[in-house]
């Protein structure tokens, strides 16, 4: 009876041991195995955003694109990462590379900054003081904008025609068009200069544009005694 007891227990010590050993097995198992479907997740999302990238074809290796607070030229793409060198916003490059996951292509939208070809379209803002002359200053800005745009405006007028009749989408006019808003509540107004200019003399032209526009508002602006801070 002794030795059936000591079986017994030895027994029931034994299963209890392998028991506990098995549990955590199966726990570690169970948690390698959910570490490995969330890394294949991941890695699926990012193969099914390339196969966005490729078959809606987005963008192409060297155009300028903006996607989830990243602005940069495309340098490199694969099955998984897309590589982009940041651009800052004067559309200068910084030196600065950053690598995406293909996935962020499936949640965002992405911008092409490339597609109008050689030229983009920018829009320089310039605020105005509320005193300032709206009349005055807004011819002053037209005739700037028409003066340094005008030696590539009728090239980039059928370049941007070509690219809509291509694309099936309305571009504007290369003429620069002034539009006008408020800001701060009012405390000031918004000059905004849209313009057409080649890619490569987007930061020279939006400085010629600023600096020609006060250069003839304040020969033109009618002086004033006073001004309120």
């Amino acid at each position: 009876i002794n030795k059936n007891i000591i079986g017994i227990i030895t027994v029931l010590a034994l299963i209890f041991v392998w028991v506990s050993t098995i549990t955590n097995i199966a726990i570690s198992l169970a948690a390698i195995g959910g570490a490995i479907l969330i890394v294949s997740k991941e890695a699926i999302m990012c193969f099914y955003g390339y196969l966005t990238i490729a078959g809606t074809k987005p963008f192409s290796i060297g155009d300028h694109i903006e996607i989830n607070n990243f602005s940069g030229k495309v340098i490199d793409y694969n099955f998984f990462t897309t590589t982009l060198a940041i651009i800052d916003v004067s559309s200068q490059l910084t030196g600065k590379k950053t690598i995406m996951p293909n996935s962020i292509f499936l949640a965002n939208p992405c911008t092409n900054h490339s597609k109008p070809g050689d030229y983009s379209i920018e829009i320089l803002k310039i605020s105005v003081p509320n005193w300032a002359n709206v009349v005055v200053a807004n011819n002053c800005a037209q005739e700037a904008a028409n003066e340094i745009t005008a030696a590539w405006q009728e090239a980039a007028n059928a370049h941007l025609e070509s690219v809509e009749e291509e694309s099936l989408v309305s571009l504007p006019s290369a003429r620069p068009r002034i539009i006008w808003n408020t800001g701060d509540g009012g405390k000031f107004n918004v000059l905004n200069i849209r313009y057409t200019c080649p890619k490569d003399k987007k930061v020279d032209c939006e400085q010629l544009i600023f600096l020609k526009f006060w250069e003839l508002f304040y020969e033109r602006q009618p002086k004033v005694d006073s001004v309120e801070e």
